[in-house]
């Protein structure tokens, strides 16, 4: 009986890191949405790019 309530409380430790791992991307969107308010095209348009690739470099690293 012990041992199914640990299970369960692994479980749920492992749920919450999933879900803190699908807040990160809209973070990344909300910010690139602030900067492209407040700021001029051309730094944007930079910006953004950057930001895409070291979102993809992070993403595809190699082993």
């Amino acid at each position: 009986m012990q041992e199914n309530i640990k299970d369960v409380s692994e479980n749920k430790q492992d749920h919450h890191n999933t879900k803190a791992e699908h807040i990160n991307k809209p973070m990344i969107i909300n910010k690139l949405n602030n900067i492209r308010d407040t700021s001029l095209p051309l730094f944007q348009i930079i910006y953004s790019i950057l930001l895409l690739l070291d979102f993809f470099h992070k993403g595809h690293t190699l082993p």
